[in-house]
Order: C-alpha cells, then sequence, then structure tokens
C-alpha cells in the first residue's frame, strides 16, 4: 500500500508542477515555486512518504530541480535530484500523464 501511495503522490505532484503554468518572470517564479514546495511537503506528511525529486521544465530547459526527504531514512541519506529510483510499471503512468498534458497544451493555445 505504501508503494501504492508514494506512487500516486508522485503522479500527483508531476500534475500540480505541469500545470503550474511556471512564469518566465523571476519574483511569480518564485512565489509559484513556494507554493509547489508547500504542497509537497504536505502532501509527503498526509503519505508518508520518505522522499522524493521534482524537476519542473519550460521551453526544453529545466528551469527548477529539488529533492525532497530522504532515500535512505535509516541513514539519513538526503534525496536529491540525482537519486535513482526503482520505479517500475510506474514510469508508464508519467509518459500517459506527460502525453495528456502536451495535447491540453497544444489544444489551450490553439
Amino acid at each position: 500500500m505504501k508503494q501504492f501511495q508514494r506512487s500516486f503522490l508522485t503522479l500527483l505532484i508531476v500534475a500540480l508542477c505541469a500545470s503550474s503554468g511556471v512564469s518566465r518572470q523571476q519574483g511569480a517564479l518564485q512565489e509559484k515555486l513556494k507554493r509547489i514546495e508547500l504542497m509537497i511537503q504536505q502532501e509527503m506528511q498526509k503519505s508518508d512518504a520518505p522522499g522524493l525529486a521534482v524537476a519542473i521544465e519550460q521551453d526544453g530547459k529545466i528551469v527548477y530541480s529539488k529533492g525532497f526527504g530522504y532515500a535512505d531514512v535509516e541513514n539519513k541519506v538526503p534525496f536529491t535530484p540525482q537519486t535513482v529510483s526503482r520505479i517500475g510499471s510506474v514510469s508508464k503512468t508519467f509518459t500517459a500523464l506527460s502525453v495528456m498534458q502536451t495535447g491540453r497544451a497544444g489544444q489551450d493555445q490553439a
């Protein structure tokens, strides 16, 4: 069950980040990042997730990446954007979400 909670939490965060509409204006960007970080921390506490990493991409460039919590709780090893996670078939869900987000973004601009 915890694996499902972690997977769902990660999917939720990806969706929040993808739909956040990260702005090019530095002040607006910093404010949105603070809200995203707060949401991540709240959801991690609710789901008892030990750690995760988030990256936000805009125009083909990573504009934000950060690790939260621990990759190894027992040894207090921080979770970083470079931490490798075993996600197995969960990646199919991320791929589907990305395709759906991309399709929706194209429709919004038309």
